[in-house]
């Protein structure tokens, strides 16, 4: 999806909101996502038909650590 074209938040601009529906799922009624935008299901559509801009990582967001193992009741 283009981060420029979903919620920010007011207090702080640079924090992009997290929890989105995209599409609900009904058993035995609808069992196939419909991706809107400014969601993509195809990233090659998603670079085609909206306007990207780079931005430089911050490295102090990434998620660096290790898988966890499951842990067993």
């Amino acid at each position: 999806m283009n981060l420029q074209k979903i919620s920010h938040s007011p207090t702080s601009p640079k924090h992009l909101y997290q929890n989105y529906t995209i599409d609900v799922l009904v058993k035995d009624e609808k069992t196939q996502t419909v991706f809107t935008p400014p969601w993509y299901k195809d990233l090659e559509k998603l670079i085609r038909e909206t306007i990207l801009t780079p931005r430089e990582i911050n490295e102090s967001q990434l998620d660096t650590r290790e898988d966890v193992e499951e842990i067993e009741d």
